[in-house]
Parts: structure tokens; C-alpha cells; sequence
């Protein structure tokens, strides 16, 4: 399988601190191929620079009950325009860059300027 497989397929998205990091770093994956029955997995931890998560509102319940708290942050980066270029975000090291240069930083789930606590 390769890593654009196209046929019928079931994805796992491993994220160990979904709920405490405001943007946790994707830690493994694993594609089940429906069609052959294989797996593959991918182990992210050694890498430098993984994935991330952004709008975990949309991936949980509306009763989940931090769900309120991940769309507040989600609201706060939107008008800030942090989501403009989202090829540049979807990674640790872009999302950090741009936080740097516009001068904020995330607080548990909260949005501030780089000088607050």
C-alpha cells in the first residue's frame, strides 16, 4: 500500500494527548486495506517535525464534554487568520514559525500574545 492508496481502506489516527495538547503531534497511523486485508503502520514519534491536529471540535461529539473549549481556540486562531494557508500549518514546525512571527503562543487551549503568561 502505498501512502496515497485510493481503494477501500479504514485509517487509525493515534493522538495519546488529544485532550490536554491544543494541537497534539500525530504520534502513529494505521491503514487497513479492505480490499487486500493488510496493514501498514507508521510510527511518527522519531520525526522532527509531525503532523498535527487543528479544529478537534470536529472530530468529537457535541455532548464530548471539552468539545466548547476546542472550538473556542479553533474561533480565537480563525480571526487571527492562522488558518489562511493551511499547507503551511499542518505541521509542527510551520505552525510554530507562524505562531513566532505574528507574535502568539497557546496557552492550554487558549490563544495569547507571546508576552502573556
Amino acid at each position: 500500500m502505498s501512502s496515497n492508496y485510493t481503494g477501500p481502506a479504514v485509517s487509525y489516527l493515534l493522538y495519546p494527548n488529544f485532550d490536554r495538547d491544543a494541537h497534539p503531534p500525530l504520534s502513529g497511523s494505521l491503514l487497513v486495506d479492505l480490499q487486500q486485508l493488510r496493514v501498514k503502520y507508521r510510527d511518527y514519534l522519531a520525526d522532527s517535525n509531525r503532523p498535527i491536529l487543528h479544529r478537534k471540535e470536529l472530530l468529537v461529539t457535541e455532548a464530548y464534554p471539552l468539545r466548547r473549549k476546542f472550538a473556542g481556540l479553533t474561533q480565537q486562531e480563525e480571526k487571527r487568520g492562522l488558518y489562511e494557508n493551511p499547507e503551511r500549518i499542518g505541521f509542527e514546525v510551520g505552525w510554530q514559525e507562524l505562531l513566532r512571527e505574528r507574535g502568539l503562543r497557546i496557552v492550554g487551549h487558549r490563544l495569547v500574545r507571546a508576552s502573556q503568561s
